[in-house]
């Protein structure tokens, strides 16, 4: 008797969750303040059949529009009347790639679009990014924003993370196992910690304020910029016991950036270099 309430208790369970998931509507929500420029312009690609999403451009006018599954095919624009706030809503659409670079975004809520896979909203005005839902995204790039924290923490498939130009005092990628690409430059970073990223190829970390770095773990690692930072010499030198010895093929160079450090002069770059690393100590810009 107790396995058959508890049998009925597990399908009738079952099926509310699936009611309820068959009930939740893709969705994608943001706020642009429009000044002199009075229109904006999305980019979106869905998934691997041909469906339709539903735009309303927050000024009473709507579109219906047949989302291809051909990378970035589909640029969407609309022209506003005159300059202001306006709430977009894209619903359905089966939508794996938005792409919103710069498009004076104030808001940008995509929790409800769980097949994400690539998602750029740079150079906008966000304060927050919420990408708790998005456990697909392979590729997000948020940089020139404003933001104050950024959680990836759910977001496991992440290959390419760039977060430039924010207002970031830490960063945790401790689960971001699959990260091959990783630029978080120009924040407020104190410290980093890539130890669990096994297969960073390119790390770029300049303009921030970290005064140690640990790359004994990326193994994979040809690129490093560490540029413009608070290394002290004794760091530097740590750093460079840290980096791979191995051969990176195919005549690629391994490169570490090390300059506007504090021991950028003092540092011993041979460390580097007989593991086969080129040491940049200048700015190539001021040649």
């Amino acid at each position: 008797m107790k396995q058959s309430i508890a049998l009925i208790i597990f399908i009738f369970i079952g099926m509310a969750t699936y009611a309820q998931n068959a009930n939740e509507v893709e969705q994608i929500t943001m706020t642009t303040e429009l000044g002199r420029s009075n229109g904006i312009m999305i980019e979106i690609t869905g998934g691997s059949t041909l469906r339709t999403a539903v735009i309303d451009w927050g000024d009473g006018k709507t579109d219906s529009v047949r989302v291809s599954n051909f990378f970035g095919s589909d640029h969407i624009g609309h022209g506003y009347d005159m300059p202001g706030i306006y709430t977009i809503t894209i619903t359905g659409g089966d939508i794996s790639y938005l792409w919103v670079k710069e498009q004076r975004l104030v808001n940008l809520d995509v929790s409800k679009s769980a097949n994400l896979k690539s998602l750029n909203c740079s150079n906008n005005m966000l304060k927050s990014l919420d990408v708790s839902n998005n456990t697909k995204l392979t590729y997000l790039n948020c940089s020139n924003n404003m933001l104050t924290v950024l959680d990836v923490s759910k977001n496991i498939n992440l290959e390419d993370l760039t977060c430039i130009g924010n207002r970031l005092t830490s960063l945790d990628v401790s689960k971001n196992t699959s990260l091959k690409e990783l630029n978080c430059s120009s924040n407020q970073l104190t410290n980093l910690d890539i130890n669990k990223n096994t297969k960073l190829v390119f790390l770029y970390v300049y303009h921030n304020r970290l005064t140690s770095l640990d790359a004994s773990n990326n193994t994979e690692l040809h690129h490093l910029s560490c540029n413009r930072n608070d290394f002290l010499a004794p760091a530097l030198n740590a750093l460079f016991g840290t980096l791979n010895n191995r051969n990176t093929g195919m005549g690629r160079k391994k490169t570490i950036i090390v300059y506007d450090n504090p021991g950028a002069d003092s540092c011993d770059r041979t460390i580097a270099e007989k593991k086969g690393w080129s040491v940049t100590f200048y700015d190539p810009a001021l040649e």
